[in-house]
């Protein structure tokens, strides 16, 4: 057991993230720190985005971009009392200027730049 534990750029690498915030939560003692990819961020309910090849950042151990809902719901699910966002997602203007620059230098769509983002979340047991 742990008093706070760092899950920082982790989360979208693993097969079965609820499974990875399940044992997470086995461990922490009082506080989750937690930074990850975000996606879908228009979306309104909780949902990620599948990426089963190497669409996200070309490489192929990137396997979900949740939306920040669907993070503060899979938090909760797990049990952890209270969960929020302390940094993130990046405002529209910032993904606009970011995505079209990774278009130019990457071949990346840009509207999927343009949907997602990072996020830091706290969340305390």
């Amino acid at each position: 057991m742990f008093d706070v534990v760092l899950f920082l750029g982790v989360l979208y690498h693993m097969r079965d993230p609820l499974r990875a915030l399940e044992r997470i939560r086995s461990l922490t003692g009082d506080c989750l720190i937690l930074e990850t990819h975000v996606a879908l961020l228009r979306t309104r309910r909780p949902a990620a985005a599948f990426y089963p090849a190497d669409e996200l950042n070309r490489d192929h151990s990137n396997w979900w971009g949740p939306n920040p809902l669907a993070v503060l719901g899979m938090l909760e699910a797990v049990g952890f009392r209270e969960a929020q966002i302390v940094w993130g997602p990046h405002s529209l203007p910032y993904r606009a200027t970011s995505a079209a620059w990774t278009k130019v230098r990457e071949r990346r769509p840009l509207l999927r730049s343009l949907d997602s983002s990072r996020v830091v979340i706290h969340a305390s047991v």
